[in-house]
């Protein structure tokens, strides 16, 4: 009996098995080496790193130069980064832990959004674990000559799954909450490419529509 309850709690709660899966991403890094390469930089001292994002002139390099898209990643990078550090966390401690609830998280909003969309519960699972494994995420999303390109990869499904709740609750309390929620998540480092900034706001354009002539045939 007890061993059908716990199966009964699981099958709930399948979006768990996201984070177990995300284990996997231990195996991409060095035990003594952050990663880095291409585009993709990390911070040794998020202090420091804090500090520079705080401004749109960083005089860290050479004699200095604008960084106004630098700004991007003061929340949550910076932030987070800033706090974990100061909790005696290393940076590559850090970095491992981004990644992880990156990489997680991926699944776990496309799991959300499949089942918002209709999608059955096997099948949003497994919708989610494709989109964590996707040739696009694996060449494309973590490959680190192409810069920070994750957060808006592995963000985009949760963030799409917010707004969806947000067009459709009738509360206004849980609206508000669902906007926070998309400007609170990970995602706002993603503003710092227009390009992705662009195809965001492409894909809200869309799902507004789709969503006002369901709601109009009703």
């Amino acid at each position: 009996m007890k061993k059908n309850k716990v199966i009964a709690a699981l099958s709930r709660k399948i979006y768990i098995f996201y984070f177990i899966i995300g284990i996997i991403i231990l195996n991409w890094f060095d035990p003594q080496a952050i990663i880095l390469g291409g585009d993709f930089g990390w911070p040794q001292f998020f202090s420091v790193f804090f500090h520079y994002s705080n401004y749109i002139w960083d005089s860290s390099v050479n004699f200095g130069y604008l960084a106004s898209r630098q700004l991007a990643s003061l929340y949550p990078y910076a932030s987070f980064g800033f706090f974990l550090e100061n909790a005696g966390l290393s940076s590559r401690t850090i970095q491992i832990l981004f990644f992880y609830i990156s990489f997680a998280t991926s699944g776990v909003g496309f799991y959300f959004l499949s089942k918002k969309l209709g999608l059955k519960k096997i099948g949003s699972f497994i919708a989610g674990v494709i989109y964590m494994f996707s040739p696009y995420a694996l060449i494309v999303a973590w490959d680190p000559v192409y810069g920070v390109t994750f957060p808006f990869y592995c963000f985009l499904p949760l963030s799409i799954y917010f707004f969806i709740n947000f067009l459709t609750d009738h509360e206004r309390k849980n609206r508000i909450i669902y906007i926070l929620l998309i400007f609170l998540s990970y995602f706002g480092s993603s503003y710092s490419n227009p390009a992705y900034l662009i195809i965001f706001l492409i894909l809200l354009v869309l799902f507004c529509l789709y969503f006002m002539l369901i709601l109009k045939n009703r």
